[in-house]
């Protein structure tokens, strides 16, 4: 018994080598696809391997939404997240993700009333922003993003303000300008099946209308909603979700992807084997004890049955 059971023993270890071999063999043969960036300061292309007859959508990060197997683009100031959907020619997607950061060697000095102010800087998550119009009284119109790493803004009036960023310090002249469309931002989140989202910009004029529109990747309407802040459901899937604005000096748009999953049920619990299995043993044995006992006239085998069948009882008891 004791060569048959190291012999089984071996034999299950060697199917394991096999098997692990093989699951390597295979993880290596598929290949792990990403994508490339090459970056000159604000000028990135990106590029991704792709198989015949396979096509890609791109979400630039910054409200762009593009078709290429590569794309060239310049970027302003920011920290951005790139997603690219490589569609197959059976109409499977394969998702990919990754940040790239554009950032500045020094801060812009100047910027047009109602455009938006950007300096994109290293600093850390909770930095001390202060900023001060020319007679020293605090403006709040400057604040920084910890999310982009990004000295973002849009200045209202006119004038000299400076800037002071932990150690870091600048000033910034704001010159005249007429108003200009809306300044278009916004963020997701995804719950299940259900897709919330509200602007993050802040409209270089008062917005009269928000309309927001979800579109699958072939760009068909799925669904329409008019508010500040969404709120709809879908299947699961990829879609690109877009937000128009509209004010009195024209519209603007931002567009996102983004990717609603399956939610899976929960598995039904199992019955436990064990309950069937040990009290039944346990049982067994006590009764073989018992005869051994009887058989043997001795109390140590008797004192063993009566643990065992104790042990049995509980079990039953406990998981009744």
């Amino acid at each position: 018994m004791k060569a048959i059971a190291v012999a089984a023993v071996i034999a299950v270890l060697i199917g394991g080598m096999f098997v692990l071999v093989a699951s390597v063999s295979d993880s290596e043969a598929a290949s792990v696809r990403a994508i490339h960036t090459a970056q000159n300061g604000n000028a990135v292309e990106l590029t991704v391997d792709l198989n015949s007859g396979e096509t890609v959508i791109w979400d630039l990060g910054d409200g762009r939404i593009v078709k290429g197997p590569s794309v060239e683009t310049t970027y302003s100031s920011g920290f951005y997240s790139i997603q690219a959907i490589i569609i197959s020619s059976t109409g499977a997607t394969e998702h990919l993700q990754r940040w790239i950061g554009v950032y500045d060697s020094t801060p812009a000095t100047s910027v047009a009333r109602n455009d938006e102010y950007r300096y994109c800087v290293y600093t850390g998550s909770d930095p001390s922003l202060t900023v001060k119009d020319s007679s020293g009284r605090l403006a709040s119109w400057l604040t920084y993003d910890a999310g982009h790493r990004i000295v973002t803004g849009v200045p209202r009036d006119t004038g000299t303000y400076h800037v002071w960023l932990n150690d870091r310090y600048w000033s910034i002249d704001v010159t005249d300008a007429p108003l200009s469309a809306p300044w278009v931002r916004f963020s997701a989140s995804i719950a299940g099946e259900n897709i919330s989202a509200s602007p993050t910009g802040s409209a270089q004029d008062s917005v009269t209308r928000y309309s927001w529109s979800l579109m699958d990747l072939g760009g068909s309407l799925v669904s329409a909603f008019e508010g500040k802040k969404l709120a709809l459901t879908a299947e699961p899937g990829i879609y690109i979700l877009k937000l128009q604005q509209v004010g009195p000096s024209g519209s603007a748009s931002y567009s996102q992807i983004v990717q609603i999953m399956s939610v899976s049920e929960p598995e039904p619990d199992e019955p436990d084997e064990l309950i069937s299995i040990w009290p039944i043993a346990l049982g067994a044995a006590s009764a073989v004890l018992l005869l051994a006992s009887a058989a043997s006239r001795s109390i140590w085998p008797a004192g063993a049955a009566l643990l065992c069948a104790t042990v049995a009882i509980l079990m039953v008891i406990k998981w009744i």
